[in-house]
């Protein structure tokens, strides 16, 4: 990772942490954020292309569900954060909604969902 990429990092961690009252590092928050993000996708491209029934896909997202609400102290802040079954886009977001309603400054996609682990790799 280039210095350019490991300050937006940073910088995504440091906004993560503020919007959900994290004590974290920002760039451990991050990578363990990429990786469930990783996972999601994963499961969604498998489920949609068949090489997964539901049952299995159920039950492992219900897995990556369960860390991300651990990682992310979803019980005391109640952020609305989903899980998108689509593998079109990324798979870990904020409602809508609540971003637009509270002004979070991440990065969204073309719906106005917020992105929890977007690949800052490629950003200008």
């Amino acid at each position: 990772m280039n210095k350019q990429t490991q300050m937006k990092v940073y910088q995504y961690g440091e906004k993560l942490k503020k919007i959900f009252g994290l004590s974290i590092e920002p760039v451990l928050l991050c990578r363990r954020l990429r990786r469930l993000e990783a996972i999601a996708h994963r499961l969604a491209e498998d489920f949609c292309n068949g090489t997964m029934q539901e049952p299995e896909f159920s039950n492992k997202i219900k897995q990556v569900r369960e860390k991300l609400r651990v990682m992310l102290e979803l019980d005391r802040n109640k952020i609305p954060v989903f899980i998108n079954g689509d593998p079109r886009g990324y798979a870990l977001k904020i409602v809508d909604d609540y971003v637009r309603e509270h002004k979070l400054d991440i990065s969204t996609d073309m719906g106005g969902y917020g992105l929890l682990a977007p690949d800052l790799r490629g950003e200008q």
